[in-house]
Formats: structure tokens, sequence, C-alpha cells
């Protein structure tokens, strides 16, 4: 399925470039991980955290990380994202006629810096779109952080 996010739905990618596979088993597989990881996070969350803020009779500190929890799933999957993003891009990049003719260049020993260096200006360009997307997913992150320690923070304890 991430594979499918990656390279079936890229416009760069010839199909002949697809990896083979049984989708069902892939698909399942998947599914079945990111089970076992919400779950195991969902876990985690009420039986080390929760109830020991709750028994402590520390009710904004639970509320706030009641709060924060969802927040560090959208910031997981906004980072995901970013990183399809930025695989897709890094594909697409070496689609660029120019990059090729400047790579051929440079396997055959005959490239000059300036030709190292648009490969790399191409390069850079292709991957901002995902490199900004994976910084806003860090931020909410860390949004999620700063919401769950805000009580000691500030002193609200």
């Amino acid at each position: 399925m991430l594979g499918d996010l990656v390279f079936r739905y890229n416009p760069h990618m010839s199909e002949d470039k697809i990896p083979e596979r049984d989708e069902r088993v892939w698909r399942w597989v998947i599914y079945g991980l990111g089970a076992l990881l919400v779950g195991s996070v969902i876990w985690s969350m009420l039986f080390e955290t929760l109830l020991p803020l709750i028994r402590r009779g520390q009710m904004l500190s639970a509320f706030l990380h009641i709060i924060a929890f969802p927040l560090v799933f959208l910031g997981l999957g906004v980072l995901i994202w970013g990183a399809i993003l930025f695989l897709r891009g890094t594909f697409g990049a070496f689609q660029d006629e120019e990059l090729q003719r400047n790579l051929e260049d440079i396997q055959a020993k005959r490239a000059g810096m300036d030709q190292r260096w648009m490969n790399a200006l191409i390069l850079f360009r292709s991957w901002r779109r995902g490199a900004l997307v994976m910084a806003l997913g860090f931020a909410i992150i860390a949004l999620s952080g700063f919401t769950m320690n805000a009580p000691r923070i500030f002193g609200w304890e």
C-alpha cells in the first residue's frame, strides 16, 4: 500500500518498474501492523500515562494528554505523507532530461562543477514540497509535546 503511494501513482514512473506482489496479502500485513502499533500506543497511553495522572488527581494534565494524543497521530500521518512526497519528488527528478544528460557526463568524467551543482539544484527543488510537509509534521508533533508538558512548563501542577 505504501509502495502504491510511492510507485503506482507517481506520474514519472513507468508501469514496468512497479514491483510485483500479491496486493491483498501486503495490504492485510500493513493493516495488521498499523492496528498493532495504534493499539499498543493507546494501551500505553491509557495505562502508563492517563490512569497514573488521574490517580494522582492531576486532571488538567490528563485532559491535556487526551487533547495532545490525536495530535501525535496527526503529526505522524503528515510526516509520513511528507516522506512519500519526498520520495515521489526524488523519483520524478531522475526523469528530468537535464539531470540525465548531466549524469551521463558525470559518469563519463567529462562534467564540470556547474553540471554537478545543477543536478544538486534539481534534486533540492524536487525535495522542497516533501521536506516542507515533513517539517509541518514535526511541528505538529512538537506542539503535541508542548501541550502534554504545559502544566510542568507553566507551573500549573
